[in-house]
């Protein structure tokens, strides 16, 4: 069984993204040249119809409005993030460089991708409603202290999804034999390491948005549309390149724990 060393993982994969940032936004800019217009296009949408949104006090009817408004914008951007990171995952596992139209491959290895980050999110959520239930019902029953007790279980839910999510660079390098179980036999015993690599990228992640906000929010006060794009384009650049983290740190677990490559 292999232990993962949490320091040098989280080394590699903040380096291999690091260095290669600049090709990482080569292989990327065209979904980026689409996707920026289209949350561009939702923003304004969403401002212009809902100015005064307030989560608290808006009523059923508006809540289904503003979720149907986000949809097409969502899946879309989800598929795009899996076109990258099939690119991405085969970079940096078999050096496979796109060109071209290959930037915006759309074939079955990307929507094969994109359909397991979607059953994983369900088999993760469903794995949920049961102990939310029961801690919720505890909290009312005994003591809100009651709701410390979901901690270790979200902790565990977050462990157990990225040992899941091992099997992702597998299918960006179009296996077909290597499914959620191998991932969770390949990772086995490492839950706790798991855990602290992604609790440090996490932290990495907090940094990074901290960073965006305060260079961001200047531009966000603008009476103009112009701050508002501005502000709008610094997040999807800050969402962007950790998505690229993210899919290097997948890629780091699975050359660790299946290809056999040290850090």
């Amino acid at each position: 069984m292999k232990i993962l060393p949490v320091g040098k993982a989280f080394q590699h994969a903040l380096a291999s993204t690091l260095n290669n940032l600049p090709f990482a936004f080569h292989v990327s800019w065209p979904w980026m040249a689409i996707m920026l217009p289209v949350q561009a296009i939702t923003a304004f949408y969403m401002v212009s119809n809902f100015p005064n949104f307030d989560p608290k006090t808006a009523g059923e009817a508006m809540r289904w409005q503003i979720i149907i408004a986000n949809v097409p914008a969502g899946l879309l951007s989800l598929l795009s993030s899996s076109s990258i990171a099939v690119s991405w995952h085969r970079y940096i596992l078999r050096d496979e460089v796109p060109i071209g139209w290959q930037r915006l491959r759309l074939d079955s290895t990307v929507l094969r991708y994109f359909g397991n980050i979607i059953l994983l999110s369900v088999m993760i959520g469903l794995a949920m409603i049961i102990p939310s239930i029961i801690v919720t019902v505890l909290s009312m029953m005994i003591h809100p202290i009651m709701i410390v007790l979901f901690v270790p279980v979200v902790l565990a839910m977050i462990a157990y999804s990225v040992r899941y999510s091992v099997k992702m660079p597998a299918i960006a390098l179009e296996r077909t034999d290597f499914r959620f179980r191998e991932a969770l036999q390949a990772t086995q015993g490492n839950s706790m390491h798991v855990l602290g690599f992604v609790l440090l990228v996490f932290l990495v992640a907090i940094g990074v948005a901290l960073v965006a906000a305060l260079v961001s929010y200047p531009f966000s006060l603008m009476a103009n549309n112009l701050g508002f794009l501005i502000a709008l384009a610094i997040q999807f650049f800050v969402n962007w390149a950790m998505t690229i983290f993210s899919v290097t740190m997948l890629t780091s677990l699975y050359g660790f724990f299946i290809e056999d490559r040290a850090f």
